[in-house]
């Protein structure tokens, strides 16, 4: 037994549920999260007992902060490593006239998602342990060549920019931070569109997620490992 504890939030499908299997088979004490009720997932359901699901929307700030309590109540008492991987994604552009409310939208759930619920579990992370926000190449500023996507981009731009200061931040505690772009990955977010599937991303995700540590911490991976440009 690996005798290590794991969060995945969005753990239901796709990226989510890919970490979910690699980290059971692992042996690590797997928590996933999911905005559904556990009766609802059952792909999750049939990996995890329900003892290891929490009921979380990255989206809505109450329900960030009853995790902590949540956590407390199925008996973790700390956390080697935290996936924030839960996200959404709209195809905006110029033309849309709610680009406004899309915008908001994808930033509380892309970018203040991962930052708050990094926050409520602070207790619960200990000298050693890592954060990985699941983010975007479309987050880089310097790699934006095809333009609109305009909340999404915007949005993962910004969760790099926590990364960097949750990196910083952290350091003092023994805490790793790391930002991951997975790819273009053929989940649900996508249509099933993609060069990549969900399995053969988290395969190689894990590996950056294994040589995260201080002398790394802070940094923009892609799924290979090669730091990319803010």
């Amino acid at each position: 037994m690996s005798g290590k504890t794991v969060l995945i939030t969005g753990g239901n499908r796709g990226i989510g549920l890919e970490f979910v299997k690699h980290y059971v088979q692992q042996q690590y004490k797997v928590f996933a999260t999911s905005r559904t009720p556990y009766a609802q997932v059952q792909e999750l359901a049939a990996i995890i007992p329900i003892s290891q699901h929490l009921q979380l929307d990255t989206g809505d700030e109450s329900s960030i902060d009853a995790l902590p309590s949540k956590l407390k109540s199925l008996g973790v008492e700390s956390i080697d490593l935290l996936i924030n991987n839960a996200g959404m994604l709209y195809s905006d552009n110029l033309g849309d006239n709610k680009l406004r409310e899309m915008a908001i939208q994808q930033f509380t759930v892309n970018t203040l998602g991962p930052l708050l619920t990094t926050r409520a579990v602070l207790d619960y992370l200990k000298p050693g342990s890592k954060v990985v926000n699941i983010t975007s190449r479309m987050g880089s500023i310097e790699d934006n060549g095809s333009g609109k996507y305009y909340g999404y981009r915007m949005s993962k731009t910004a969760l790099n920019m926590a990364t960097k200061g949750l990196a910083i931040d952290l350091k003092p505690k023994g805490i790793s931070v790391g930002a991951i772009h997975p790819g273009f990955v053929q989940t649900g977010m996508t249509s099933g569109n993609g060069d990549i599937t969900a399995h053969d991303s988290v395969a190689l995700m894990v590996q950056v997620v294994e040589k995260l540590g201080e002398s790394n911490s802070g940094k923009f991976f892609g799924r290979d490992g090669t730091v990319i440009p803010y």
